[in-house]
């Protein structure tokens, strides 16, 4: 025969619950305490940052217009002296398509065609990056080749 006496006691806000177990072989003398570890206290919640993963379909940066967008103006001075080179632009694309930063990452060697790339890739038009229906901001590196062919 076994008999089960429950005592709730309260330690530093917590409630600790402590069980006597008592048998016919045990005097009420020798009593064992078994004791509840409190639970620890959980964590707060810090909000991470929203991440949607990439759907069918979805772009993950953005991707200049190439069809729409017209091409840089190559300057007199570089045809002139047969100035050639390929520019490779990082572009910050802006959730409407729209470039909000335009920096040169590789340059051609001549100024002159740096600037004319620069001009022209600003006033481009971009497929903004999306995941399903959220377009976000993204960077793009945009490669502007001057070439000189000569006409037939």
């Amino acid at each position: 025969m076994e008999i089960v006496i429950l005592k709730e006691t309260k330690v530093k806000k917590e409630k600790v619950r402590e069980a006597r177990v008592l048998t016919s072989e045990d005097s009420p003398v020798e009593e064992k305490q078994i004791q509840k570890k409190p639970e620890p206290e959980k964590p707060k919640e810090v909000q991470k940052p929203f991440f949607s993963p990439p759907e069918k379909g979805a772009a993950s940066e953005a991707k200049p217009d190439y069809l729409k967008n017209p091409a840089p103006v190559y300057p007199h001075l570089a045809r002139e002296r047969g100035w050639q080179g390929l520019v490779i632009l990082k572009v910050l694309v802006s959730t409407d398509g729209v470039p909000s930063e335009v920096r040169v990452e590789e340059s051609s060697g001549h100024g002159v065609l740096d600037k004319a790339a620069l001009r022209a890739v600003r006033n481009w038009k971009f497929v903004p990056a999306r995941s399903g229906n959220f377009a976000f901001t993204s960077w793009v590196r945009v490669p502007v080749r001057f070439l000189l062919v000569e006409e037939a």
